[in-house]
């Protein structure tokens, strides 16, 4: 029975091949030379090499448009802070006190049943122009993130936070190649 029929194996074999990786010469900095004319069939460049120095962006931070910032804050004629100072009250102006707020509110909650208030969408602020596409593709995508912090106050080499002090990044590990990834490298003593 086994001399009639042919058996069929498999095998897999693993080549590995280098790849032949051949690094590109560096090239030298081009240099841009300015054309300043052409006369006589030759052309004249200008001797300076104008450079365009990028003046760092910074996009301001809005300011808060809450009430309670806009509330001006009570002070006394030399320009300090007053605090609330509440002394004790008697039961007889407390209670003065709430007739005359329950009063109030009652009349104006009988105004403001009669009166209703549509909520408007705020429009821009005056003085301010609406973005255009110009406006978006002046600021590149790569400084965009650095031109917010720094209209945010942030300034390079100044560490940010409560104790200002400058936090190096943390650097990536690699794994191992066969290490899962919840695994620790085992220490060799």
């Amino acid at each position: 029975m086994s001399a009639g029929k042919k058996r069929v194996s498999f095998g897999f074999s693993k080549l590995l091949k280098k790849p032949k990786v051949i690094l590109p010469a560096l090239k030298p900095a081009e240099t841009i030379n300015f054309i300043k004319c052409v006369e006589n069939n030759s052309v004249q460049v200008f001797d300076e090499v104008i450079e365009d120095e990028e003046e760092e962006l910074v996009i301001p931070m809005r300011l808060s448009s809450r009430s309670s910032d806009l509330k001006p804050k009570a002070t006394d004629s030399s320009n300090n802070p007053v605090l609330d100072s509440k002394k004790p009250e008697s039961l007889d102006e407390l209670a003065a006190k709430e007739l005359v707020a329950e009063a109030n509110r009652l009349q104006t909650e009988e105004e403001e049943a009669s009166t209703i208030v549509v909520p408007l969408v705020s429009n821009l602020p005056s003085g301010e122009k609406e973005s255009t596409l110009e406006d978006y593709k002046s600021i590149p995508i790569e400084k965009y993130g650095l031109a917010m912090l720094r209209g945010m106050g942030w300034k390079p080499g100044i560490g940010i936070g409560k104790n200002a002090k400058i936090v190096p990044p943390l650097a990536q590990v690699v794994r191992p190649k066969s290490m899962g990834i919840g695994a620790d490298k085992a220490v060799k003593y």
